[in-house]
């Protein structure tokens, strides 16, 4: 298909399930999903959080690319959780004697054929602001190379401060 290492020997036909999903929130009452990172490129989270669950999920209606809204996660990070690589664009992790609120946060999971695409293809991704992050997934498919851009994106919403608005 599509997916896969960028070979002559492709075959095409294989079909893509991408998803979108407001979660309204992904922080555990058990703690954040930072308190679980180490240091390094890419960070395990303990099993029973809810991107467990979201993940899960995901993996029993076959979707291999979704796009998160409203994580309310901090910092921009690349998280390993099952199968699946999600990576993560939040507000700046705050420092000690900074407002610790919460908001926004958007993030892409990659599992299955399109995470190894998208390893195949460099796994290049960029966490733009706690509002956008766009992952590049490169593509083969009859010989042609073509690469899938997969943005997602939180507006402000309606009551939002037209400030906030502004700045989007």
């Amino acid at each position: 298909g599509i997916f896969g290492q960028q070979s002559a020997h492709s075959k095409v036909g294989k079909t893509c399930q991408f998803a979108t999903w407001n979660v309204r929130s992904l922080v555990n009452s058990c703690g954040p999903i930072e308190t679980a990172s180490v240091r390094g490129e890419r960070h395990s989270i303990p099993e029973d959080r809810q991107i467990d669950v979201v993940v899960g999920k995901l993996r029993r209606l076959s979707i291999e690319v979704a796009g998160i809204q409203e994580t309310r996660w901090f910092g921009r990070e690349m998280y390993s959780v099952g199968d699946a690589i999600v990576l993560s664009s939040g507000r700046p992790v705050p420092l000690s004697g900074e407002s610790c609120s919460r908001g926004e946060g958007v993030a892409v999971i990659l599992r299955g054929r399109a995470l190894r695409a998208w390893r195949a293809g460099g796994g290049q991704w960029r966490a733009i602001s706690s509002r956008l992050i766009v992952a590049e997934i490169r593509m083969v498919s009859s010989k042609k190379h073509f690469t899938i851009h997969v943005v997602v994106c939180y507006a402000p919403t309606f009551r939002s401060p037209r400030s906030e608005k502004d700045l989007f």
